[in-house]
């Protein structure tokens, strides 16, 4: 017999037993994740799962985002699911627990959401045609992946020129601490995010919810805060998630003032040499944009060694005109700050 759990539906040894033992588990499809998104403003999170004879064969968990009040969450919400879904090896029943789990997801949040989004983290070749027959199409989408596998020389020779010089200027001229996340001043944290975001004008979850996250998932060793130091001043900050030999770089930010010593190499650098002393496999580096896209972002991450990929992501749009209505109002605001600044400038 195969039936559906939802949410509170699920026991919890259960799944987390199945995410902690399967090849492909992430943070992103964890327990403790799930709960480190309770409660935060613009952020519920969900999960479902297939259950065959009293065991989950596949399990899928996500957040729906949204900005602004009733009106902005109107046109704004979105469902992110990120390296999922899981199921199990059997081949012969992958395709029906596929399509299970992706129906349970559509029928549950379709009328809560403009869109649903699955941002792969593996190669999903194999299993693409079931996506797409069940409604969602697949976009290209560019990752980084740095393998800690390799030995600290060899890695160190994969970096460009100008990345070795910045990393030895910051060895030189910055300490690099591990941050306590339950003890350190969460406003010098997020004063540090909040910089580049405004500066890239991306929206960045309040204070509140990196709070909660930091307690909730630095309390069980997932979460990982480096930070780095010019004598007693903290001017650089790197946030990542560490689950299943998988470092996934998170959140970041610096302080503009100090970007001449290189806070953001020698963080980088630091995270991958604590990830290699504690067997570490991959440093997962994150979004590098579309192919045949510029995109800064990308072009800096290359400097480090890694090997570009192309995972992509799968999306199915709910709501296509609500979509079309919240995308020209963002163009339109992104362009009236645009010539605010100009004019203030």
């Amino acid at each position: 017999m195969i039936r559906i759990l939802k949410n509170n539906e699920l026991l919890n040894n259960d799944w987390q037993a199945f995410v902690r033992v399967h090849q492909l588990g992430n943070i992103f499809q964890t327990l403790e994740y799930y709960q480190s998104q309770i409660g935060n403003i613009g952020v519920e999170p969900f999960v479902y799962a297939v259950i065959k004879e009293q065991a989950i064969v596949s399990l899928v968990s996500g957040v729906i985002l949204s900005n602004g009040g009733k009106l902005g969450r109107l046109f704004t919400s979105r469902a992110i699911i990120t390296g999922g879904p899981i199921f199990t090896s059997d081949n012969s029943i992958n395709e029906n627990v596929l399509e299970l789990i992706l129906n349970s997801v559509k029928d549950n949040l379709q009328k809560k959401v403009i869109y649903i989004q699955i941002r792969n983290l593996w190669d999903c070749t194999s299993v693409k045609e079931v996506f797409e027959k069940n409604g969602f199409v697949f976009q290209d989408h560019l990752d980084i992946l740095i393998d800690l596998t390799l030995t600290e020389a060899d890695l160190w020779k994969k970096l460009t020129k100008d990345r070795r010089k910045s990393i030895r200027k910051g060895q030189r001229e910055l300490k690099v601490e591990q941050l306590n996340g339950n003890i350190y001043n969460i406003d010098s944290i997020y004063n540090l995010l909040k910089v580049v975001y405004d500066r890239v004008k991306l929206p960045l979850p309040g204070k509140r919810y990196f709070e909660k996250v930091i307690k909730d998932l630095s309390e069980k060793g997932i979460l990982k805060i480096f930070g780095a130091f010019k004598d007693v001043k903290l001017i650089g900050v790197r946030l990542v998630l560490c689950y299943n030999k998988l470092i996934f770089d998170w959140y970041a930010g610096a302080d503009d003032d100090y970007l001449e010593y290189r806070p953001n190499d020698i963080l980088i650098w630091e995270v991958l040499m604590w990830g290699k002393s504690y067997n570490y496999s991959i440093f997962d580096f994150g979004g590098a944009g579309k192919p045949n896209v510029d995109y800064g972002v990308r072009d800096y991450k290359m400097k480090f060694g890694g090997n570009l990929v192309n995972h992509g992501r799968f999306e199915i749009v709910n709501k296509p005109f609500l979509m079309f209505i919240g995308k020209t109002a963002v163009g339109l605001i992104k362009k009236y700050n645009d010539l605010l600044k100009k004019k203030n400038n």
